[in-house]
């Protein structure tokens, strides 16, 4: 099963067609009687598709195998229906916000289906599933204001994780933490991630997490180099390089009906933690 193509680890691969060819050679390895589900909402996994010579079917909420239809968002969870061929194979409810997570269960539904799987069967089984660690994962309440953590660390991923938890909290001011991974990465999204957070009332910037970068990335962009970028796109932001001087602020400014959301692949998750129990 593939969700996406898109760019992403560029100081490693060249560019887009590079992470292409990168991923049709993964599917090239199945089995002559496997298959494999393909998110039809990805135009540059779709373009890859046609190149695909591997038994394959998509899933997405049209002009695919399988269609997540008739899509509600509630504020405990999102309701649609599988549909396959024209058939409507199951009315299926997850405990799940964002339309990411839609997908993401119609393409396990795919796979399920393909397997065998009554489909009763199958949204039973999606229905009972509450979630991952570090994934929209809710950590406790302070002072009244929700506070979440997710891992996302690229700039379509907080759009979506910004969407579900708009979806699951519509009036709550957001205080977004956001600790960018990597130098890298940092500079060639800086843009993107500006943009990412329009859904955000305040975004938080701490220091970038080091992680596989090289010296010349490192003096390349800073924290501060985002910060100027949000605020160019209206946003109110701020630098605080360490996370006890973030916790600080946080203490200061949530008020009840808030939600704080600590969001990166680092140890941004250590704000929440301290915020809640320090």
């Amino acid at each position: 099963m593939v969700t996406n193509i898109e760019e992403d680890h560029l100081d490693y691969y060249r560019d887009l067609a590079d992470i292409e060819s990168a991923f049709l050679a993964f599917l090239d390895l199945l089995p002559d009687n496997g298959f494999a589900v393909l998110c039809r909402e990805s135009r540059s996994l779709t373009e890859a598709a046609g190149r695909l010579d591997k038994n394959f079917f998509t899933y997405g909420v049209k002009d695919a195998d399988y269609q997540a239809q008739e899509i509600k968002f509630e504020k405990d969870g999102s309701r649609f229906k599988v549909f396959f061929g024209g058939e409507n194979l199951a009315p299926v409810f997850i405990q799940l916000s964002g339309r990411h997570n839609v997908l993401n269960s119609t393409a396990a539904f795919a796979v399920c289906h393909l397997l065998g799987l009554e489909p009763k069967t199958i949204a039973a089984g999606l229905g009972s599933f509450t979630g991952v660690r570090r994934r929209l994962e809710f950590k406790g309440r302070y002072r009244g204001a929700v506070v979440l953590d997710d891992y996302a660390h690229h700039p379509s991923e907080i759009m979506a994780t910004l969407a579900a938890v708009r979806q699951r909290y519509p009036k709550g001011r957001i205080f977004a933490v956001f600790q960018p991974h990597q130098y890298s990465r940092t500079r060639f999204f800086l843009k993107d991630f500006a943009r990412s957070f329009v859904l955000a009332d305040e975004v938080i910037v701490p220091e970038i997490f080091f992680v596989r970068d090289s010296e010349e990335s490192r003096r390349s962009v800073s924290s501060r180099d985002l910060v100027k970028e949000l605020s160019g796109e209206g946003k109110k932001a701020s630098f605080l390089p360490l996370f006890e001087e973030v916790v600080s602020y946080l203490k200061e400014n949530v008020r009840e009906g808030d939600v704080v959301l600590t969001i990166g692949a680092g140890p941004v998750y250590q704000v929440a933690d301290s915020l809640l129990h320090g």
